[in-house]
């Protein structure tokens, strides 16, 4: 009696590890064993979509089975592509560096669906550049190759619409690099420590803050849109003249502003005129005891951004002429300078 019990145990258990082991394998049921005459179909889930510069995209490739093995596809630049990997778009890969044996070439990315997987995201990100781009194409195309686990018939074309960006910001650089001669010897105004400084004005120019004032030679200003609308100056005041006052030279030092505007036709540079720039002559005056003297303008209406020179009219962007108010009051408010 008791055999027979021990007996009844012995199948009961017996048949819950039957149970067991069929409910572990169904939740593969659908994974196979890798058989390299029948590897699975990669194929993409969408193959083209629309963005615009800054955006990042992501692309799906699917399998049409699972199997117990990792599926190597990888991703290359079509040759017909517009747009320019680095320059324009960054593929979200790491760099196969190191081939093997699976006949890539350095540069290309390796696409990896894991074992017991079917699909795999990959995301491509547009680049927001300075060039006035018309909008472009990113091609790109998933490959594989007899060892690398899944199979494409031919090849998977991805294609990208990229618009135009503009920049939400204006960058000015001011240069006031020159050589000069003093006792048979060259010297540059950089190397000797020339250092100007730039504020911003209102319409009305009063003063609003510190443009640009870092002792970098040249100084570099980057103007957000956030700013507001509505006329805005740029005035220069003479921190140090690294002693050319003492010198007997005899020479202006006029300020080439160069501007652009990232993703728009804005681009370009303009000299101050000689009637505002400043000369060997001039002293040093860190604590703002003199009257500046003017640079540039510009207007900030909505999306459109203008560059002119207030002092004679000239209009560098695209239309706006203005004419010249009020001196520049205020400067008692001006922050501490950034040295």
């Amino acid at each position: 009696m008791k055999m027979t019990k021990f007996n009844n145990l012995k199948y009961l258990l017996l048949g819950a590890f039957a149970v067991s082991i069929y409910s572990c394998s169904s939740v593969d049921n659908d994974v196979q064993d890798y058989d390299s005459s029948n590897k699975p179909q990669a194929s993409a889930l969408n193959n083209s979509a629309s963005a615009a510069e800054g955006e990042i995209v992501t692309f799906t490739i699917n399998l049409d089975k699972a199997t117990n093995r990792d599926s190597n596809l990888f991703v290359v630049v079509d040759e017909d592509s517009e747009a320019i990997e680095h320059e324009d778009f960054e593929i979200l890969l790491n760099d196969q560096i190191d081939p093997g044996d699976w006949g890539l070439q350095e540069g290309d990315k390796v696409l990896t669906i894991p074992a017991y997987s079917t699909s795999i995201d990959f995301s491509v990100e547009l680049l927001v550049d300075d060039a006035y781009d018309l909008d472009e194409e990113v091609k790109l195309k998933v490959l594989s190759r007899r060892n690398m686990a899944a199979y494409i018939y031919d090849e998977i074309p991805l294609t990208i619409d990229v618009t135009n960006t503009a920049a939400d910001y204006i960058t000015m650089t001011f240069d006031w690099e020159r050589t000069f001669t003093y006792n048979d010897t060259e010297y540059s105004l950089c190397e000797v420590g020339y250092d100007n400084d730039f504020i911003l004005a209102d319409a009305d120019f009063n003063l609003l803050s510190y443009l640009a004032a870092t002792a970098d030679c040249p100084e570099q200003a980057i103007i957000p849109l956030s700013l507001g609308e509505g006329d805005f100056h740029v005035f220069q005041t003479l921190y140090e003249n690294a002693s050319l006052d003492l010198l007997g030279l005899d020479f202006n030092i006029p300020i080439t502003v160069s501007y652009l505007r990232g993703g728009t036709q804005l681009s370009g540079s303009y000299v101050q005129t000689d009637e505002n720039a400043y000369d060997t002559t001039q002293p040093s005056d860190p604590g703002l005891a003199l009257p500046p003297t003017y640079v540039i303008s510009f207007n900030i209406t909505g999306d459109v951004v203008t560059i002119f020179d207030v002092t004679t009219g000239e209009t560098l962007g695209s239309g706006r002429q203005a004419e010249l108010g009020s001196l520049l009051t205020g400067f008692s408010n001006l922050p501490a300078r950034n040295k």
